[in-house]
């Protein structure tokens, strides 16, 4: 398949205490497509029942669904929307292949067999009315996983593009992916899960995580033991937090309050199961479609004022000794990176991080360099880099929350700022908090 991401979806399109909680009901279908005719897939059965285990444990009422071919998987995706309640949580998980064809995501089956877009679109199940279903259904709380990152073995046409495509979280909703836009997960086969799946199975269980912080160390333990190849990605619209499992001695309840009017909340369940309900689609568009283009040089002029190198002059490799020519190269990268010339920055600090995998402050000036360049995910790679070399790198930290805040993973944008401490660089802080609004 062409590789497709994890999509971790969480729509709390409903928070507060508006309705009796005893018709809460917490509900989960977990999917695992293994036995592909030209791609068969190791870990995914072993993904989707594991999960579903671990969701049984933490209240959920789970069905399951393994190999299933095209009709059998979207009647069971439908049939489970369908039973969906205002007053639920929900979660949907699959593993298995997916692919993205013309910008739009979909998952595969089993009896796949197409061999051009257009038939391939048919054969699939679009990822687009998967959440188009839930927005109608108007959930407490929902959540759709989606593990489809392997390798594409479905030779369909050039149209069909590697990974999966980025997608912009609706009103309410978390969106995160098993690695970036466009990339590959690790299927991880002398594993019993898949990579992204094996940390988030760890994590789910641990009291008093939000998804927020569930996914910032989900992200960080893939990255660091896919030796940088594997780097999870995510974009936010939540309100409210949300925890599988809470905090020992808070109430069994972890769905966080809704704080629709009471009015707003009975008209969304009035019209659940209209047809031509459209989904209120609010995401906001990532500072690269024009939302401020002042923003991410502002971001990128506070970080170099902390930077103590950029006193240093501007320094050719030329003439210097071996030892010496890394650090001219990351310096002058650096110089270049103040006066604006991003790519030549580029440039030099690739070439610095070539000749040296273990210089932390390279990747991070490269990775502001990408910022200003407009490539948040190539900046978020060297910042993830930089921080598994430096932990303690707080001004990194703070940076990866501008990015994120920029990606609309406001969560993990706040996640970041407290990690850093938020007077590591207050302009940051700031251009976060304009972005995603006061931290709830």
């Amino acid at each position: 398949m062409k590789p497709s991401a994890l999509a971790l979806i969480c729509s709390v399109g409903a928070l507060s205490a508006i309705g009796d909680p005893a018709m809460s009901q917490r509900k989960a279908l977990a999917i695992g497509n293994k036995s592909y005719r030209f791609g068969p897939l190791h870990n995914t059965v072993n993904d989707a029942t594991g999960i579903a285990e671990a969701l049984r444990r933490l209240g959920f009422t789970v069905t399951t669904g393994l190999d299933l071919d095209r009709i059998k998987l979207e009647s069971t995706i439908d049939s489970f929307i369908r039973s969906i309640g205002s007053e639920d949580t929900v979660l949907i998980y699959y593993s298995g292949h997916g692919m993205q064809i013309e910008g739009e995501n979909y998952l595969i089956p089993i009896d796949f067999d197409a061999s051009d877009p257009i038939t391939a679109k048919y054969e699939t199940f679009p990822v687009s009315k998967l959440v188009e279903g839930l927005q109608r259904r108007h959930a407490r709380v929902s959540i759709v996983i989606l593990d489809a990152c392997r390798n594409n073995p479905f030779r369909v046409s050039r149209a069909v593009d590697r990974g999966l495509a980025p997608m912009s979280s609706a009103e309410g909703m978390y969106i995160a992916f098993a690695t970036a836009p466009g990339s590959v997960a690790d299927d991880n086969k002398n594993g019993s899960n898949g990579l992204f799946t094996k940390y988030l199975l760890e994590e789910m269980a641990e009291p008093g995580i939000s998804i927020d912080e569930l996914f910032s160390k989900v992200r960080e333990k893939v990255y660091n033991e896919s030796n940088e190849h594997q780097l999870p990605w995510s974009s936010s619209s939540l309100i409210g937090t949300f925890y599988f499992s809470p905090q020992v001695n808070t109430s069994a309840n972890s769905t966080p309050p809704d704080p629709r009017p009471a009015a707003r909340r009975q008209a969304e369940a009035n019209d659940r199961n209209a047809a031509d309900d459209p989904p209120r689609l609010r995401g906001m568009p990532p500072l690269s479609d024009n939302r401020g283009g002042d923003v991410f040089e502002s971001v990128v002029a506070s970080a170099l004022k902390r930077v103590p190198e950029m006193a240093e002059p501007l320094l050719s490799p030329a003439g210097t000794t071996a030892e010496d020519s890394l650090d001219a190269l990351r310096l002058r990268g650096l110089a270049r990176l103040g006066q604006r010339d991003y790519a030549g920055a580029v440039t030099d600090l690739t070439s610095a991080v070539e000749n040296n995998r273990g210089d932390y402050r390279a990747y991070y000036y490269r990775s502001l360099a990408y910022t200003s360049l407009r490539e948040p995910q190539r900046a978020l790679q060297d910042l993830s880099r930089a921080l598994a070399l430096a932990p303690s790198f707080a001004e990194a930290r703070a940076v990866r929350g501008a990015v994120y805040a920029n990606e609309c993973d406001c969560g993990a944008a706040f996640t970041e700022l407290r990690l850093a401490g938020e007077s590591t660089l207050p302009d940051v802080t700031q251009m976060v908090v304009s972005l995603c609004g006061p931290q709830q």
